[in-house]
């Protein structure tokens, strides 16, 4: 991306999507920082330069909301991933791939913010939207699996969220492959939520 940048500049289209590419590469690969203060920067060029309603800003608006909802900035998270789901619905549809994957953003960032009932709903809009229009299988489905097992556990229906929880990372085991850094994030989630649950239960014995 260096040579792009020197060859064509820092607001050439091409080198513009060379950086959403390489942010949202950090951030699957768990460098969420390094994706966060890239993010930041390219999202303010896409917006000056492509324009705020433009895919590719809206693609790079939705990874920079995940990543500051991961660094625990939920309120900025939420508005951002807010905006972004709110445009995505008015410029592509309800069933928008994009607007399906910003949707499963915004359900973690109001758990994050501790907005449960809301994110339930959205959450299982968003999965069966997802089951239909992407499929069973499909990695961005599998998200909402976990989004699902997520607003479950902290609603405190506990055995509906494990059961859900397990078999998500089953899934993913499966497609995505025992290394790949969202089984291996799951499966860590996973590990605290029935940890978490444990306690209580244990908690509650006479």
């Amino acid at each position: 991306m260096s040579r792009q940048r020197r060859v064509l500049g820092e607001d050439h289209h091409d080198t513009l999507i060379s950086a959403i590419n390489l942010v949202i590469s950090r951030f699957l690969s768990g460098r969420t920082q390094e994706a966060r203060r890239l993010g930041a920067s390219t999202f303010a060029r896409m917006r000056r330069v492509l324009g705020e309603d433009h895919l590719e800003t809206l693609r790079c608006a939705n990874t920079l909301a995940e990543c500051l909802r991961l660094e625990g900035r939920t309120k900025q998270a939420a508005r951002l991933a807010e905006d972004t789901v709110a445009r995505c619905r008015r410029l592509f549809g309800e069933n928008h791939p994009l607007t399906l994957h910003a949707a499963s953003t915004l359900v973690g960032c109001l758990c994050g913010r501790g907005r449960l009932e809301d994110a339930h709903r959205l959450a299982q809009d968003t999965l069966a939207r997802k089951r239909r229009v992407l499929g069973e299988d499909h990695p961005s489905t599998l998200c909402s699996f976990a989004d699902l097992a997520l607003c479950l556990h902290h609603l405190g229906q506990a055995d509906e969220a494990r059961r859900l929880g397990q078999d998500t990372l089953a899934r993913r085991r499966r497609i995505l492959g025992e290394s790949h850094y969202f089984t291996r994030r799951w499966a860590i989630d996973l590990e605290r939520f029935l940890r978490e649950e444990s306690a209580k239960r244990d908690a509650q014995e006479p």
